[in-house]
């Protein structure tokens, strides 16, 4: 034979290239493959694509999913992560917000220049049940999916008397016998326009948009992955040390609104979703009141003045928008960027 013997150097070297090219070729034959095991009932996709955020979707053949993202190894961000489909745990929870800060560029937590500290609350759903008295008026299906599709800033706690003073020079509750002033109090007495008012302001001083939150995101962001009564279960009595409620359930009683932040946090770090003070949200309550002089107001969240059931992670109230109460407050949204091109 001629062929020169070929040295374990260049053997080696070929069989590098040779596997190289066998992986790239795998890789890329991979790239949209989706791969469907039908196993129990259950329908499991998995999707690879170069440069996603890999994700298991799991379906019960009935339109009810449960996804669970999964953290990309790549770090690269150029797909958004999955939404979140309650429920979820805290840890999925805070890996779902770092997934989307990084897709976004943006840290997971961050404070205005007036002071407002917000956190990055995910996109996601969650499936509700109507109340009756709805479902009985307006006919529909007793359960309804929700979808917030795009993810937001949320302030992690109610607006204070503090940022409010700094932004409006203005003292609503001034003079108030349900209020006690001082800057760690949440601002009360602020009415649905009140509110309106002060999101615009800021966002005119920051050049970012800053809003009410919509129904469908405060209940997200408040219920933070579970679906029990509360954000931090379904017994009443651990509710105390999450929330300012007029129920004393072992505790003193609370008569006034209380300083922000200081009960125990939810899976995503937001403080006081349920009570202290009922929070104001974007939609009309009651549609038909559009056309009368003073329409309702969704509030949430319940109040200091409210028990357990009043504060529920689903409960929903009806407020005047022109309404003047101690129990009413607000925290804010700020848009998040959208990501680069």
């Amino acid at each position: 034979m001629n062929d020169a013997p070929v040295a374990w150097a260049d053997k080696d070297a070929f069989a590098c290239q040779s596997s190289r090219r066998h992986l790239e070729s795998t890789r890329s034959s991979l790239r949209c493959l989706l791969v469907t095991l039908i196993c129990a009932g259950l329908t499991f996709e998995f999707a690879l694509a170069e440069g996603s955020y890999p994700s298991l979707c799991l379906s019960n053949g009935q339109g009810e999913e449960r996804s669970e993202p999964v953290a990309s190894d790549s770090g690269d961000a150029r797909f958004p992560p999955q939404a979140l489909l309650i429920p979820f745990d805290e840890t999925l929870a805070a890996r779902s917000q770092r997934d989307w800060a990084d897709h976004l560029g943006v840290d997971v937590e961050f404070r205005n220049a007036g002071g407002i500290d917000f956190r990055l609350i995910p996109a996601g759903k969650f499936r509700i049940r109507r109340p009756d008295w709805v479902v009985a008026r307006s006919g529909g299906p007793l359960w309804e999916n929700i979808s917030v599709d795009l993810p937001f800033f949320l302030g992690t706690k109610e607006v204070t008397q503090s940022q409010w003073l700094a932004v409006m020079g203005t003292r609503p509750w001034r003079d108030h016998q349900d209020v006690i002033e001082g800057e760690e109090y949440p601002a009360s007495c602020i009415t649905w326009d009140n509110a309106v008012a002060f999101c615009e302001k800021v966002s005119r001083q920051d050049a970012v948009r800053y809003r009410l939150p919509s129904s469908a995101e405060w209940e997200f962001a408040c219920r933070a992955g579970t679906l029990t009564k509360y954000s931090c279960g379904d017994r009443d009595i651990d509710l105390v040390d999450y929330a300012w409620i007029s129920a004393s359930l072992g505790k003193p009683l609370t008569k006034c609104p209380q300083p922000v932040g200081k009960k125990k946090c939810n899976h995503f770090g937001l403080y006081d979703m349920h009570g202290n003070v009922s929070e104001w949200c974007q939609e009309l309550y009651d549609p038909d009141s559009l056309g009368k002089r003073t329409p309702l107001r969704i509030t949430r969240g319940g109040d200091f003045t409210t028990d357990g059931v009043g504060c529920t992670s689903s409960i929903s109230a009806g407020g005047n928008s022109t309404a003047r109460s101690a129990s009413f407050g607000f925290r804010v949204v700020r848009d998040a960027p959208r990501p680069a091109p």
